[in-house]
Order: structure tokens, then sequence, then C-alpha cells
């Protein structure tokens, strides 16, 4: 695959290739709250993967990461919430945090809406309490969001605030594994800005979605930088033989967790994309 060897020719930790998933419909979103789907495992593996990378500190590897991708529709969000899924299911208390501020939150695919109040004082949002902003996953134990007050219109005053990085630290203290799921590299720096605050970056490719040039250049920046710490890349939806995974039809996302329509935010950039 060419991703997979644009990864290892940067001499990048490649930590997993996630197959692509059968669904009922291109609206389903392939979020696995279903806890005997055949797809689990490949998330279980980056799992196991990441505790490679860790550093000596942490036993099961980095407690708090970023991330990202190299633009929009490489599935970086479906990324990180099934790796929070399958961390928790792991018995790890495991908080997904929504770290795009410029898009709305995609945590109503869990049943899980934003207090309105949020969007319009997102730094009194992060400023209180790590428990006040926090919702439970009732699908799945030990599993807990913080959804995104965006869209924002200064979302890097916000994540460079006092408050983010308190609300950061505390989450740290609080959970065994702290996931961020942050806007593409293309589109800001954000990621960038976050990862500082954690134990590093993981990169999400997608094959016929990212662009070799693009991902070339992210990658050897990422490498180059004594700032940054980039623990690995993935590649989401890899087309994977059938001796590998055996679809059928019950493994496909049930009706649940496919939208109906396009959700509705006000600002600009304020459109779900997982």
């Amino acid at each position: 695959d060419v991703i997979e060897d644009l990864v290892e020719e940067q001499v990048v930790p490649m930590l997993c290739c996630i197959p692509s998933m059968k669904r009922r419909s291109a609206r389903a979103v392939p979020v696995l709250v279903q806890a005997d789907s055949i797809y689990n495992a490949s998330y279980e593996r980056l799992l196991s993967r990441l505790r490679l990378v860790g550093n000596e500190e942490s036993s099961i590897g980095p407690r708090i990461i970023v991330l990202t991708s190299t633009r929009s529709q490489e599935g970086k969000s479906v990324s990180a919430y099934n790796l929070a899924i399958a961390s928790a299911r792991a018995g790890r208390r495991t908080l997904l945090i929504e770290a795009d501020l410029r898009s709305g939150s995609k945590a109503e695919i869990l049943g899980l809406m934003t207090e309105p109040q949020s969007i319009l004082e997102p730094l009194r949002y992060y400023g209180g309490q790590v428990g006040t902003s926090l919702q439970m996953v009732s699908q799945v134990e030990n599993l807990y969001v913080c959804p995104s007050p965006g869209p924002q219109r200064q979302p890097a005053a916000i994540i460079e605030s006092s408050e983010m990085q308190r609300f950061l630290k505390d989450a740290r203290s609080r959970f065994d594994m702290v996931i961020l799921d942050t806007p593409s590299l293309t589109r800001c720096d954000d990621a960038l800005l976050l990862e500082e605050y954690t134990d590093g970056i993981v990169l999400v490719a997608r094959p016929g979605v990212t662009e070799k040039a693009v991902l070339d250049t992210a990658l050897e920046e990422l490498e180059l930088s004594d700032d940054v710490r980039l623990l690995g890349a993935v590649v989401n939806a890899a087309s994977v033989g059938a001796d590998q995974v055996a679809a059928t039809a019950d493994d496909v996302l049930d009706e649940p967790f496919e939208l109906a329509r396009d959700a509705e935010f006000s600002g600009s950039g304020g459109r779900i994309e997982f």
C-alpha cells in the first residue's frame, strides 16, 4: 500500500491498519458500540500498539493523546471514538474530548447533547471541574465524552487558555486514557497547540482520500520537530482480504447509528464530518 510504504520511508511507527467497514448505508456512522462486532479487534490491536510506543513512566502506554489527520474525511473522528470504546472495554477509565472547536459536536451519535450555554461561554465550560462538562456513555462502561462547544470564533485562544490547560491536567489525573479528537493539520494548527499538553500525536490516513505529497510533508515536519512527539500512523478504511475480516450482515451497523440528516450548527465550518 502506498500510504504504508510512505510511513515506513519516514521511519514512523505504523500502529495499525483498520479495515473498511460494511455499513447499511452511506449515512451510517461506524461507531462500534456493539460489543460483538468483528471490527473491534482492529482497535484493540491499535490500543496494544500504542502501549509499545509509550514512555517508561506508564506501563499502559501514552495516557493522553491527540488524534488528527492531514485533511477531512480521513476518519480521524471514527478512529478516536472507536479507540476510546476499545480502551473503555479494556477496563480503562476513558475520556474522549471533542477538541475540534471549529465544528459542531458529533456526540449526538451516542445520544449525548452539548449544553447550549457551553457554546456561549466556552471558558466557563472548561474552567470548572472536569466532571461538570463530561457525559457518561450509557452503552459503554468506563467511557465518558466531553462534547465540543464549537464552532467558536476564537478556537486557538480557547485552546491556549489557562482554563484549557487546567482542564487537560485534571483529565490526565482522573482518567487512565484521554483521547483528543482534533481538526486536520491542513485546516489549522489546533492539533499542534494541544499536543504540548499530551503524550503525542497519532496521525490517521485513508487510501483514496489522503494525498501522498501532503502526507509526506506532514510526516517529515512532525518527525523533524523537537516540540512535537509523533507516536505513529494509522491507516483507516484499508482494503483487506476476506480471510482477514469475515463480515456478515449481523456486523453491519444498526439503525440507531445512522444519521437521518445533516446536523445544523450556526457559523461557518459547523458541519459534522466523521
